[in-house]
């Protein structure tokens, strides 16, 4: 399997329903024959590496933060601002809670952090977001 047909077999496993129906509709699109099976464990596999990657990014940002390297000069720092901006997204999980309503499905919320200050920004140190995807 190519990268880019494996990207396109996770896309499918992640937009759909089901695995069932991602198999469905990459045998419709893209006329590639895959198993719900081995879409669920080309997803699974993607989404554990995708996870560990912004796990990995996570501790490092916190790091900076932590260390306070994030700002440019220590002599500076009573003439930096520190940014902190914060969002969520309720996330359906598809998975069922109630055994009596089919149609129920429970709800997570991802949260997005972004931390920088004026001068790390004007600096061009901020070359690359950091994702982290925190479990509710």
């Amino acid at each position: 399997m190519t990268i880019n047909t494996m990207l396109e077999v996770v896309r499918a496993g992640i937009l759909s329903k089901s695995y069932q129906e991602a198999e469905e509709t990459l045998r419709h699109y893209y006329g590639v024959n895959i198993n719900d099976d081995t879409l669920r464990e080309v997803t699974n596999y993607i989404a554990k590496m995708i996870y560990m990657e912004d796990c990995r990014l996570s501790r490092k940002a916190q790091y900076i933060v932590d260390s306070g390297k994030l700002l440019a000069d220590e002599d500076d720092i009573e003439d930096d601002v520190l940014y902190i901006m914060t969002d969520g997204a309720a996330l359906n999980t598809l998975h069922h809670v109630s055994k009596k309503d089919p149609n129920d499905s429970s709800w997570k919320e991802n949260k997005l952090c972004v931390v920088f200050s004026r001068k790390t920004f004007a600096a061009g140190q901020i070359r690359k977001p950091v994702r982290n995807f925190i479990r509710s």
